[in-house]
């Protein structure tokens, strides 16, 4: 992978770039270029993933845009003339985001924003327009946003783009979508856990499913979801269900507790950050809550000249998935001071933490 740098005389490193509803979106100032054969290994490890979580969790009729989260590796760092280079490896997957992700937005809203960005990388919005007109008829999209504030006030940018840019789309509220053919709710639906819609309107897109095409698919039980962490656990990880789990727990080092439907970050307690008496605690409080332990996953340091400390970035490249196939559309990288990353653990940017980044494809 390759850190291209622009503008270097201002010695600025973040940039702000737009508004989305209350929250400021940064970027780096420049771009992250990903190798054809980066690309092809961060495809295929995402497309392994998937599908395993399909074939554990059954659910085989998914349709709609992902993002799947992943640990990247970072070796032989080197300074070039215009940034960076490093070579890129995967080592983990955090999560895989099946509830219409931010990402889309912010991706539109940095492209049309950020003019020397824009000239250099593709068009995210485009990608999508693209991978979805191959699974619809050119009949109008209903696009309904979900009452949380970052959806609600991201969704207007991202339909606006993606109209701009040719899409047959339209928002509309919960009660007019049934009439439509393709409805995208853009907005979290977790099944026994939080939503940003009513049951009303779950209900519905549920029946409407079985014959109309709905992004993303409404999971008919926490089983079903694609999106339940449940799915991503490994040899050495296990779910706390009783008290046999609680001892095995007990002997675990370097271990982190995620609600298996948990969203943007809440609910996450890394025993790092706990002494053993508080630790045990929270072991016991959250045993039978559909509580997995996982090993922690820590992402690299690169250290640049431009910040202090250096900075940690994540991985993650987007989809549109239609059963068991993943579609790839485009990847972004959130990135944050690595002396800020350590004390949070975690970096979110619709929350208020890192900067989000596209990555551009190299064609070479």
């Amino acid at each position: 992978m390759e850190l291209v740098l622009f503008n270097q005389v201002e010695k600025s490193f973040f940039r702000d770039v737009v508004n989305l509803g209350d929250k400021r979106i940064s970027t780096i100032n420049g771009l992250i270029i990903m190798k054809k054969s980066e690309r092809r290994e961060v495809v295929e490890y995402s497309r392994k993933i998937y599908r395993e979580v399909v074939e554990k969790s059954g659910k085989t009729d998914f349709f709609g845009h992902i993002r799947i989260d992943l640990v990247p590796s970072v070796k032989n760092l080197r300074k070039t003339a215009r940034g960076y280079k490093w070579d890129l490896s995967i080592s983990g997957v955090y999560e895989i985001n099946s509830n219409s992700p931010e990402c889309g937005a912010a991706t539109a809203a940095l492209h049309d924003n950020f003019k020397e960005l824009a000239e250099k990388q593709p068009d995210p919005a485009k990608r999508i327009i693209e991978s979805l007109n191959g699974h619809i008829n050119g009949e109008k999209i209903a696009f309904v946003v979900g009452k949380g504030a970052v959806k609600k006030e991201w969704g207007h940018v991202f339909m606006r783009s993606l109209q701009e840019k040719g899409l047959n789309i339209e928002e509309v509220g919960p009660e007019e979508a049934e009439k439509y053919e393709c409805v995208w709710r853009f907005g979290d639906m977790r099944c026994g856990s939080y939503s940003e819609f009513s049951k009303k309107f779950r209900r519905m897109l549920l029946q409407k499913q079985e014959r109309d095409l709905v992004l993303n698919t409404v999971p008919e039980s926490p089983e079903k979801d694609i999106g339940n962490k449940r799915y991503l656990l490994s040899e050495n990880e296990r779910e706390l269900k009783n008290k046999d789990d609680l001892k095995w727990a007990l002997r675990q080092k370097d271990m982190v507790l995620k609600p298996f439907r948990g969203t943007s970050g809440r609910g996450i307690y890394f025993q790092k950050d706990m002494d053993e008496k508080m630790w045990v605690s929270k072991l016991k409080e959250c045993k039978g809550q559909d509580y997995g332990l996982f090993k922690s996953k820590w992402l690299p340091r690169i250290e640049i000249d431009e910040v202090d400390g250096g900075v940690a970035m994540d991985l993650s490249p987007s989809f549109l998935a239609r059963g068991k196939k993943l579609d790839y559309l485009y990847s972004i990288s959130r990135i944050e001071e690595f002396d800020v990353y350590q004390k949070r653990s975690t970096i979110n940017v619709a929350r208020g933490g890192g900067f989000a980044g596209t990555l551009l494809d190299n064609k070479n």
